[in-house]
C-alpha cells in the first residue's frame, strides 16, 4: 500500500511540476516578442473571472481595458493561452476596416460536423466565413431591415398593452423577466416567423428553448471550458458547444417553416423570408444558404 500510496504522491508532484513549467513557458509569449503586456497571474492568467464565473466575459475585459490605460495595446492571456488587446481607437479603425483582411477571423475554435449551428459569421473563419458573408450580405441591406420594422412595432404593442393592467393598478413587475420575454418574441417573429407570444404564455415551447441555450447544465459549462482552454480535447470527445436538443429545435423550427413557405406560397416580412428569397435566387449557392439559414437564426438567438 506504501508504494501505491508513493506513485500516487509521485504522480501528482511530476504533473504539478510539469504544468507550473508549462504555464512559465507559456507565460513568456509576449515578453519573447517584445509586447508590453499585463502581468498574469498563475495559473489562471489574466482574466481568471471568466473561467471561474465570477464575472461575465464583457467585464472581464472591461477590467482588462482600463488596467491597459495609457497603452495603445498589450498582451494578455487566457489561462495559457494569449491574446491581443487593442485599446487604441486608431489602430482598432486600421484592424477592422483598411486592414480587415487580415483581421477577419474571431479566434473561435469548431467544428462543424459536431456542431453545425457553429458554422456561422461569428465562428468562421478564412475562406468559409469570405463566402458566406458575400452570400448573406445582401440581406442585411437598409432598404431589406426597414421591412422587419412593422413586425418589431407589433411586437412593442404586444408589451404595451401587456403593462398596461399592472400598470393601471400600481402593481409591481419583473421587468428582467418580461423584457426576456418581449426579445424573444421579436427574435421569434423577425428571425423565425413564428408568433409565440411569450408575454401573454410564457411557458410557450420556444420561450423554453431559448431559456435552454442560455441556462447551461455542469455538462454545457464544462464543455464550454474545454472550448476555451483546450478546444482539440473538446473536438475529440465530439462533444457539442451547442447542446445537442437545442440544435435540433432549432434546427427543425428553420425547417419546418420553410417547408410550409414554399408548400404554400407563404410570405412574410422577416429574415428567414429573405433568406428563403436567396436560396431560391442563388442555385450553386444553395447548400451554403441553407446553412447559413441555420446558423443565423442560431446567432439571433444568442
Amino acid at each position: 500500500m506504501t508504494v501505491v500510496w508513493t506513485c500516487i504522491v509521485s504522480s501528482a508532484t511530476a504533473l504539478i511540476l510539469g504544468a507550473c513549467v508549462f504555464l512559465n513557458v507559456k507565460f513568456s509569449y509576449w515578453k519573447k516578442r517584445g509586447i508590453p503586456y499585463l502581468e498574469p497571474k498563475f495559473p489562471l492568467g489574466n482574466l481568471a473571472d471568466i473561467l471561474t464565473r465570477r464575472k461575465s466575459m464583457g467585464e472581464a475585459y472591461a477590467d482588462v481595458y482600463r488596467k491597459m490605460e495609457g497603452m495603445n495595446f498589450a498582451g494578455v492571456f487566457l489561462m495559457h493561452r494569449p491574446q491581443f488587446i487593442i485599446r487604441s481607437p486608431e489602430l482598432i479603425k486600421k484592424c477592422l476596416l483598411t486592414d480587415f483582411k487580415h483581421f477577419h477571423d474571431h479566434g473561435f475554435v469548431y467544428d462543424e460536423k459536431i456542431d453545425p449551428l457553429t458554422g456561422n459569421l461569428f465562428m468562421l473563419s478564412g475562406e468559409k466565413w469570405k463566402n458566406l458573408r458575400e452570400v448573406l450580405s445582401p440581406t442585411f441591406s437598409t432598404s431589406r431591415m426597414k421591412n422587419m420594422f412593422g413586425t418589431l412595432v407589433n411586437c412593442g404593442k404586444g408589451l404595451t398593452e401587456f403593462l398596461e393592467e399592472p400598470a393601471g393598478r400600481g402593481g409591481k413587475v419583473e421587468i428582467q423577466d418580461i423584457i426576456a420575454r418581449f426579445t424573444t418574441d421579436v427574435i421569434a417573429s423577425c428571425a423565425f416567423g413564428i408568433q409565440c407570444n411569450c408575454l401573454k404564455y410564457p411557458d410557450a415551447e420556444f420561450r423554453q428553448w431559448g431559456k435552454r441555450m442560455v441556462e447551461l447544465s455542469l455538462l454545457d459549462n464544462i464543455t464550454g471550458l474545454l472550448y476555451t482552454l483546450v478546444p482539440s480535447v473538446a473536438i475529440a470527445l465530439k462533444l457539442p458547444l451547442t447542446p445537442r436538443n437545442v440544435s435540433t429545435f432549432f434546427r427543425k423550427v428553420v425547417k419546418e417553416t420553410i417547408e410550409f413557405r414554399e408548400k404554400n406560397d407563404e410570405k412574410r416580412d422577416d429574415f428567414l423570408q429573405l433568406l428563403i428569397a436567396l436560396k431560391e435566387g442563388k442555385g450553386k449557392k444553395c447548400r451554403c444558404v441553407q446553412f447559413s439559414m441555420r446558423s443565423s437564426c442560431h446567432a439571433q438567438q444568442l
